[in-house]
């Protein structure tokens, strides 16, 4: 039993050298590619160093914590996601929010039907003049919202 326990440790050892060595790959004179553990001559055309890529057993300590923080993670953001989401279709009902609206959408429509030209920065923060059929559009659309809101 100790010989085997002492073989398991003494392979376990030895791996961890070649796992951790550099590779490097080059193009000789000939236009061979080759493949090594020491850096290439400077002769060399084309050298550079190969990244290894160690994979991590699924069953292994580091697999299952890796695994548990993406689902930490995971639940995280969709906590975040609900709090920030109001649900669809949720009407505040309190009176003093729907007089501040009532108050907001009256003045909206006094400027409206008030003045002459009305204007709104656009996408690149130029003012922009709407026309009859915009502003007249608005009106309509402030209209209803004030028999919604002031009623």
């Amino acid at each position: 039993m100790k010989k085997l326990t002492t073989a398991a440790l003494l392979g376990v050892l030895l791996a961890t050298p070649v796992m951790a060595a550099q590779f490097y790959k080059w193009t000789d004179e000939q236009g061979v590619t080759h493949y090594s553990e020491s850096p290439p001559p400077e002769t060399a055309k084309g050298a550079t160093e190969v990244k290894v890529q160690t994979r991590t057993p699924s069953g292994s300590e580091a697999a299952v914590e890796n695994l548990q923080k993406q689902r930490e993670a995971a639940t995280k953001s969709l906590t975040d996601a609900e709090k920030k989401k109001t649900p669809a279709g949720t009407v505040k009902t309190d009176k003093s929010e729907y007089a501040e609206r009532c108050k907001k959408l009256q003045a909206n429509l006094a400027t409206l039907e008030n003045s002459g030209r009305v204007s709104e920065p656009d996408d690149k923060g130029e003012k922009r003049y709407l026309t009859d059929e915009e502003k007249n559009k608005r009106m309509d659309d402030t209209r209803r919202q004030i028999k919604a809101y002031c009623n």
